[in-house]
């Protein structure tokens, strides 16, 4: 009798159980979209390479024109305009009484004052030129010899290059 209801209540808990199991919903998986932005604050610039100092040779009265130049790189943000400009385009040198002119040349030597990043480099020269037939001035103090002279002192020797962006 005891193995009855023993089986009878295996049997009963096993329809319970199977009941339950029918009746219970079934799990699901929920979606719950959410949607949001991607922000982005852009610090444009453009990077500049130094120019080096540049030689000028001349001598007194020469027919053509002595010109020299230093090259130099520009590096801005893709389609960010620039402009460049040197600080003085004509000076008449404070020791040797020479009048030079300073440009801002492409590398093939078109004068230009500015272009548009591309993201890459980009090669521009700074151009000195001495014209022809000038003096000078002799100055013992700035020359060596009588036929060797310089502007190392000279005050307005000092150029500079200005990027704008």
């Amino acid at each position: 009798m005891k193995s009855i209801k023993m089986k009878k209540l295996a049997l009963s808990t096993l329809i319970a159980a199977a009941i339950m199991a029918v009746a219970a919903p079934a799990a699901q998986a929920a979606v719950a979209p959410s949607t949001f932005n991607v922000n982005i604050a852009l610090t444009t610039t453009c990077l500049v390479s130094s120019v080096t100092d540049i030689a000028l040779i001349y001598t007194s009265f020469q027919a053509t024109a002595s010109s020299a130049s230093s090259p130099y790189t520009v590096t801005c943000t893709n389609l960010l305009p620039y402009t460049m400009a040197v600080g003085a385009v004509s000076v008449v040198d404070s020791v040797l009484n020479l009048t030079y002119t300073v440009a801002v040349q492409s590398a093939v030597g078109s004068v230009v004052t500015g272009g548009i990043g591309n993201g890459a480099a980009q090669t521009y020269k700074v151009a000195a030129t001495i014209a022809g037939n000038q003096s000078g001035t002799y100055s013992a103090a700035a020359c060596a010899t009588t036929t060797a002279c310089s502007n190392a002192t000279a005050t307005n020797k000092l150029q500079t290059l200005t990027i704008t962006y």
